[in-house]
């Protein structure tokens, strides 16, 4: 069966039934290795930023006939790594027209995998927020993985960004962006992507306080049901655990205000997945 490190999710069900694509899997876990010297965490995606987020990315979809043919391996590595010159203009233009054509899709994908640090804030704060509602639809559908990659960078840049002289309203547009995203997920049944979209969410959510964003998100809390509200409800307490961990090991009172501000759309959650049935 091979190493635990090294196995792709499928084989953990039944590895009497698996097909090539397992060795793809498996392939990019060996390249992981290869390149930090170390054992790659078991059924965890390792999405580096970079030219190499495209390879290892579609090399361990979460669905095995989604990743690439062996021989199409090397290709892929050597476009990902050719350099590509992101224009936001360009960047502009695609989100604009919501391109819902493979090609086109593809090409803002990459365009925004390749979009250098210095220009993040230009396009994840005034750009993405204005893009059609109807875009996220086929880009979760197409390129789940990338669509996770995106929402982690968005919350990344709100995290690291000086905010100072700024309208501290600002943050109202990526974090729209991030709940778009999550909703999306939850609206198309993208249920593996789903937790991971809004971990990232949630990873903003209890840290900033001023944005009518908080508002939207309790809505669209509470009205969760089924597969999603229980899939939701996991990653919402395994943020709060992190940022309860963090507030008590830094001797901060904060963690009680969280607990509060949180628990009532969490049990409401709660009730809603254990009353309804499966999506």
């Amino acid at each position: 069966m091979g190493h635990l490190h090294y196995m792709a999710p499928e084989m953990f069900d039944d590895s009497h039934t698996v097909t090539g694509a397992a060795d793809v899997y498996s392939l990019d876990r060996i390249l992981i290795y290869v390149l930090s010297g170390r054992h790659p965490k078991i059924m965890f995606p390792e999405l580096p930023d970079g030219a190499c987020h495209r390879v290892v990315s579609q090399l361990t979809h979460v669905e095995p006939k989604r990743r690439p043919a062996v021989d199409d391996i090397s290709e892929l590595i050597t476009s990902s790594l050719r350099p590509v010159k992101t224009s936001v203009s360009r960047i502009r233009a695609l989100l604009k027209s919501a391109p819902t054509d493979e090609a086109e899709l593809r090409v803002l994908v990459e365009a925004l995998n390749n979009l250098p640090p210095e220009r993040e804030d230009e396009v994840f704060v005034d750009l993405l927020p204005t893009a059609p509602q109807e875009l996220f639809e086929p880009l979760l559908a197409a390129h789940p993985e990338d669509a996770v990659g995106l929402a982690e960078r968005i919350r990344k840049h709100v995290e690291t960004t000086s905010w100072r002289g700024r309208n501290f309203d600002t943050l109202n547009e990526p974090l729209a962006v991030l709940l778009q995203l999550a909703a999306e997920a939850n609206q198309s049944r993208a249920y593996d992507v789903l937790g991971r979209l809004v971990e990232q969410l949630f990873e903003l959510d209890v840290h900033c306080d001023r944005y009518r964003s908080k508002g939207n998100v309790r809505n669209w809390l509470v009205r969760l049901r089924g597969r999603g509200a229980r899939i939701v409800a996991d990653a919402l307490v395994k943020v709060l655990a992190r940022s309860s961990s963090m507030a008590e090991a830094r001797g901060r009172r904060r963690v009680p205000i969280l607990r509060s501000r949180m628990r009532l759309p969490a049990d409401r959650m709660a009730r809603a997945a254990a009353t309804c049935s499966n999506n």
